[in-house]
């Protein structure tokens, strides 16, 4: 066990990490707060005591069973799928109650409550030839349109979101250049960040786009992406959370709405910068499908540098 855990260990008390998510701490057993936990009743089952070695630990005495020192307690409270077992997840864990992660933030359940019916993706699939014809003009490839479950319906294509791989989102995109809209969203779907489960808590460089498509152009080639499912409206504090450890690359469009939101999402973001695509193109795909390798070779110059930040 490093130094580096133990004086961890001292430095924080369980009792203080419950209060800055609301848990009421005054009580000897508490309801199990871990996210984790399938609360079929409110019986209090969580306990913390110190144990034989000096050190503070929590224990769950009902269904989920969780237990370890102030350090698992973070990680189970904060970050999907936590590990104890694992160093990476371990010194995330320590991120987060050393506040590298803004902690003024309500803290995140590891699975959203669906909304949407989760095999809704399924309806629209096998995509049809017009269907896979459409994204192969945007530059996808049949891999990237199977792995993201691109589907299309009789006169659209529709682009699914997941996050813990559940479905949260289904966008849909005309394919006819008619009537009141050119996208819309299934019912029941919610704001989202596309291709989430790839970026949440990712190291290195990340991209935030605009949209579904330009991200899905950058994981094609083999950089993280991700895009809000809204376009440029809103910006969530658990997406924040999610990029806490990346360096985040913001890449806005080339006119005023562009700028203003991508400079505004690189404020949101306080471990990024902003980037654009060079004159006279208006958005990041149209540029790498007009320049291609050229394109390429800039954007791969962004990742090297993604701390020189430009707002």
């Amino acid at each position: 066990m490093s130094q580096e855990i133990r004086d961890i260990r001292r430095l924080y008390d369980i009792r203080e990490v419950l209060q800055r998510a609301g848990v009421d701490t005054r009580k000897r057993w508490l309801i199990c707060p871990l996210p984790d936990h399938p609360h079929k009743n409110y019986s209090p089952s969580f306990s913390i005591y110190v144990g034989t070695d000096g050190v503070e630990r929590f224990k769950c005495h009902g269904v989920c069973g969780a237990q370890g020192d102030v350090i698992d307690l973070a990680g189970y409270m904060w970050i999907p799928g936590y590990d104890p077992q694992q160093v990476g997840y371990v010194s995330k864990a320590i991120d987060v109650l050393q506040m590298k992660v803004p902690l003024n933030l309500s803290f995140r359940n590891k699975t959203p409550e669906p909304q949407l019916y989760p095999d809704t993706f399924w309806e629209y699939l096998p995509i049809s030839d017009i269907g896979k014809e459409y994204f192969h003009t945007r530059g996808l490839d049949d891999q990237t349109i199977k792995e993201f479950y691109l589907g299309s319906g009789d006169t659209f294509v529709t682009i699914p979101t997941f996050e813990a791989d559940q479905l949260v989102a289904l966008k849909k995109r005309s394919l006819t250049g008619t009537g009141k809209f050119r996208f819309w969203m299934e019912s029941g779907s919610r704001k989202a960040l596309f291709n989430y489960d790839e970026v949440v808590y990712a190291q290195g460089p990340v991209f935030y786009v605009k949209a579904e498509i330009p991200a899905m152009l950058l994981h094609q080639h083999r950089y993280k992406a991700c895009a809000p499912t809204t376009g440029e409206g809103g910006f969530l504090d658990d997406w924040r959370i999610a990029l806490a450890f990346a360096d985040v690359i913001v890449v806005g469009d080339n006119d005023e709405t562009g700028r203003e939101t991508a400079t505004q999402r690189g404020k949101d973001i306080p471990n990024s910068c902003v980037r654009f695509p060079p004159e006279p193109y208006k958005d990041i795909d149209e540029w790498i499908l007009a320049e291609g390798e050229a394109a390429w070779e800039l954007i791969h110059t962004w990742t090297m540098s993604p701390s020189q930040g430009s707002w």
